[in-house]
């Protein structure tokens, strides 16, 4: 995908004309398109999610590949390990799940999925 994109960037800066430069955007839709096709489960245990984690420090942050009600119960597992097994607090203001679209703070940053323009 960068490929492509690094290509349309070349292309503009040699001038081609718009006929190329429609035809690498065409190509960027159809990967795109692609790899929408992907499941986000596993073709051989439908319950296995993608679970993505950052950590630093005492904080944390779990992206997951699925629906807010699994986000949820991830959410509630993690805090029932959290206070039960490792006696942490975990404390609500700071705690929750939010749609990687709209962003959420975490160590002074804003994080949220990138959405390309092409």
């Amino acid at each position: 995908m960068l490929r492509l994109r690094r290509k349309i960037e070349r292309l503009r800066a040699e001038g081609a004309d718009q006929a190329e430069i429609h035809a690498a955007l065409a190509e960027i839709k159809a990967v795109n398109k692609e790899r929408r096709k992907v499941p986000s489960v596993g073709p051989i245990n439908p319950n296995f999610k993608g679970l993505h984690s950052c950590r630093y420090a005492d904080d944390f942050l779990i992206g997951v590949i699925g629906s807010k009600r699994e986000a949820c119960e991830i959410m509630a597992g993690v805090g029932r390990f959290l206070t039960d097994a490792l006696k942490l607090a975990v404390s609500p203001e700071n705690s929750g799940v939010h749609a990687a679209s709209k962003g959420v703070p975490f160590l002074s940053y804003r994080i949220s999925t990138y959405t390309s323009l092409y």
